[in-house]
């Protein structure tokens, strides 16, 4: 006795539709991509972190600074900026690839989310490179604050991984549901497998034969080459389009890096250049430790109320000098202040008050900050020439003097303030 199913039998078993991406499912994942781009478009616009000085008890009794002391964008901190570009360009690859290869998009969803997570770690700790861009001290406290840039580029993340997950999540036909729907609702129905079991009947007949039924997401397409088949082309456009755009953002950030801020802390008498060979001291020199006060910066620079007002940021002033074999008196003074922007307003104020003094032009020195260099041409009791050198390196003003007897010579002041702007 042979057991078997008649035609008619298998026919009224319902056969599982196959599952296939509605149209309205990509365009609602490129709809999220094209707004996640643009959201990363525009945080480069926006400032991302805001480097403030204070401790926590300053602002606990209110003297918390209202305005930073100074706001950075993400091109401004390179040391993120690239990590942050490969993990962007990771996250719109993975998108690509899940759109051209279905099956790779649960795993490309798991990478997406890993990347995520490196992604939201580098811009919370984003402070760290901004306070030592900054070029704050410990003592003074520092703290960054996190603002709207940081804020949208995280957004645009989140709506990259929104489009890979709208791509992964599978899409139930509406057959699909209706028939699990009258299953559920149906009295004495039987879940399963068991409720669609043909009775079988007893006879010899062979049951028929059927072609297999296709199931899944497609049927097998016909083969062809790959260089004809969309998907193929559209991942190697994308993949060229990336290439040239990492490459393209690599060689300018590395063209628009900045430089590496400098750290002055400690004695500033160790940045003094030294003594040529064969010179011997400047009895010129007004301190004999090489510290200065404020009181004698002033004397020395015969400061003015303008300067004045600007030493009110100075930390630290020290001097140094000698006298050449040739006769030639050399002063080297450093002043350190609380920030850049001091040190900038004090230079701008010294050096138009010593052009007024010269009664000439300054000239500039090309590659230094703010360096320039004025010539007195009215001769002191020794007949000597002075000649003044100026910049600024930082948190710090380099003011050289030089009186020449005989011939004056710009080079040798601007020699040695190069020489000093480069140990600093």
């Amino acid at each position: 006795m042979e057991i078997s199913f008649s035609a008619a039998q298998v026919d009224a078993a319902p056969e599982a539709p196959p599952r296939v991406a509605r149209p309205g499912q990509h365009i609602g994942a490129l709809a999220l991509a094209v707004l996640a781009l643009a959201a990363l478009i525009g945080a480069h616009f926006l400032p991302w972190v805001a480097v403030l000085a204070g401790s926590a008890l300053d602002r606990l009794f209110g003297q918390d600074p209202e305005q930073p002391l100074r706001t950075y964008r993400l091109l401004d901190l390179s040391e993120t900026a690239v990590p942050l570009y490969v993990g962007w360009l990771m996250l719109f690859g993975a998108f690509a690839a899940g759109w051209v290869k279905p099956g790779w998009r649960r795993t490309l969803l798991r990478l997406v989310c890993l990347v995520d997570l490196a992604i939201v770690f580098l811009v919370l700790d984003i402070g760290r490179p901004a306070v030592e861009a900054s070029g704050l001290r410990a003592s003074d406290y520092p703290r960054a604050d996190i603002r709207s840039g940081a804020l949208l580029a995280l957004l645009g993340v989140l709506l990259v991984t929104a489009a890979v997950a709208a791509l992964t999540a599978p899409v139930r036909t509406r057959a699909e549901r209706s028939t699990s729907q009258a299953s559920a609702l149906r009295p004495g129905s039987v879940s399963g497998s068991a409720a669609h079991a043909p009775e079988p009947t007893v006879g010899t007949q062979a049951p028929a034969s059927r072609p297999p039924v296709t199931t899944g997401w497609s049927a097998r397409p016909v083969w062809v080459p790959w260089w004809l088949r969309r998907g193929p082309i559209t991942a190697l456009v994308l993949g060229v389009v990336v290439a040239v755009v990492a490459a393209g953002a690599s060689v300018w950030l590395a063209l628009h890096r900045p430089a590496t801020p400098r750290d002055h802390s400690g004695d500033l008498r160790e940045f003094l250049v030294t003594a040529p060979v064969g010179s011997t001291f400047n009895a010129e020199v007004q301190a004999s430790d090489g510290q200065l006060s404020v009181s004698q910066v002033t004397q020395l620079i015969d400061a003015g109320p303008a300067d004045v007002f600007t030493l009110l940021g100075m930390r630290s002033a020290v001097m140094g000098g000698w006298v050449e074999p040739d006769g030639v008196s050399v002063t080297v003074t450093l002043i350190q202040f609380s920030s850049d922007d001091d040190a900038s307003g004090f230079l701008y104020t010294y050096g138009l008050r010593t052009q007024e003094r010269t009664g000439s032009d300054s000239t500039e020195i090309p590659g230094l900050q703010g360096a320039h260099s004025f010539v007195d041409a009215a001769r002191d009791d020794k007949d000597r020439v002075r000649v003044d050198g100026v910049a600024q390196r930082g948190d710090v003003v380099l003011l050289i003097t030089e009186a020449q007897p005989g011939t004056t010579d710009v080079a040798r002041v601007n020699t040695l303030l190069r020489s000093q702007y480069d140990r600093l």
